[in-house]
Parts: structure tokens; C-alpha cells; sequence
């Protein structure tokens, strides 16, 4: 299991540099909030690092979807 959340964000990078994003996820990971951000930002960071500009931020869902509403 992933534990790092570096480490984590290290290869969800590489995953998504080699065209085959979500890779790593085959792996059984704990991440529930706010790990998942932690590891967004992460990415973010490491992605700045090399040059990359951040020119926005994804938005997404943190609850199960009710199908009664959809």
C-alpha cells in the first residue's frame, strides 16, 4: 500500500508524463480526505518545479453522488 503521499504524487506524475494516467491507482491506497488534496497539491508543486504554471485548479466532488437527485 501507498503510504508517502510525496512519493505517491511522484508517480501519479510519472503515470500521467508517460500517457498512461490513474497506473499507480491499481494499488490499494488510503485516501480519504484530506489526503487526496494533499496529493493534488503535491503534484501541483512538483509540476512547478519543473517549469509548469498553474493557470487554474480542478474542482471535483467529495460525496457520493445520490442517484434520487441526478
Amino acid at each position: 500500500m501507498v503510504n508517502d503521499l510525496q512519493e505517491l504524487a511522484r508517480r501519479m506524475l510519472a503515470d500521467y508524463d508517460a500517457r498512461t494516467p490513474g497506473h499507480c491507482l491499481g494499488e490499494r491506497l488510503n485516501l480519504k480526505l484530506p489526503r487526496p488534496n494533499a496529493v493534488q497539491t503535491e503534484i501541483a508543486r512538483l509540476r512547478e518545479q519543473r517549469g509548469e504554471k498553474v493557470i487554474g485548479y480542478k474542482i471535483g466532488c467529495n460525496k457520493p453522488i445520490d442517484p434520487v437527485a441526478v
